[in-house]
């Protein structure tokens, strides 16, 4: 995205150099990638109701037509949430919720690609599998890459089809998830897996398989990581 200019290195998508890219060049392809981040409190517009900040992508385009208004109802109802949230502002919703308004936002822009930074980790664990499930199901319908960023390992494995480990930020190590979390190669890898299972956390891990597989499921929703399925997976890993 280039929110920070990189001192050194390439980043490669979809053949391009993002760094060599001139102005004009990047905000086309702006418009092919979005960014979740952490805290979805403070990633939305605390004086605009749901229905504006879904709806501002949309207007970008020139206006909200009648059938710009029926997607907005459409986005909402896909991240799961009802009509009675749309005249609502971020302090009036829960974290969930409003993790749900910046899905819809993000989806109104039609990305192929979505960086997702912690999206989960500021959430409770039942908000979390509702979530993920609705995440599984975009990313099937609309088959959108997700490269999903997190430090706990547990929600990686169920997330995510490729896995890079990273050290000292270089990647130190990549492969299919379960190839990675089985056999680990790197000492930070197996570092990594070691504590994730000595933490206490096994039976979290099975708690969410359990919450996961029994969440309301709306149309659509996303995944985390790299999606090994997706046309863009060889661009994000």
């Amino acid at each position: 995205m280039r929110l920070i200019e990189p001192t050194s290195g390439s980043i490669i998508f979809d053949g391009a150099d993002i760094p060599r890219l001139k102005r004009r060049e990047m905000r086309r392809m702006r418009s092919r990638m979005q960014m979740i981040f952490q805290d979805p409190d403070t990633s939305l517009n605390p004086r605009m109701t749901t229905k504006e900040s879904i709806s501002e992508p949309l207007m970008l385009r020139g206006g909200l037509t009648g059938g710009e208004i029926e997607e907005v109802s459409m986005l909402m109802d896909r991240v799961g949430l009802s009509p009675e949230h749309l005249g609502r502002r971020p302090h009036q919703l829960s974290g969930g919720q409003n993790q749900r308004a910046v899905l819809a936002r993000i989806l109104a822009s039609n990305p192929e690609f979505i960086v997702a930074d912690e999206l989960l980790s500021a959430l409770d664990i039942s908000v979390q599998a509702q979530i993920f499930s609705q995440l599984n199901e975009i990313k099937k319908d609309l088959k959108i890459t997700f490269l999903f960023i997190s430090h706990d390992l547990n929600l990686v494995r169920l997330m995510s089809d490729r896995v890079a480990v990273m050290e000292r930020g270089k990647i130190v190590e990549a492969g299919r998830t379960e190839e990675i979390f089985r056999h680990p190669l790197h000492p930070r890898t197996r570092e990594l897996v070691s504590s994730a299972a000595m933490d206490g956390r096994g039976s979290t891990l099975m708690l969410k398989e359990s919450l996961i597989s029994t969440a309301t499921r709306r149309p659509g929703a996303i995944m985390g990581g790299v999606c090994d399925d997706n046309p863009m997976d060889s661009k994000s890993s």
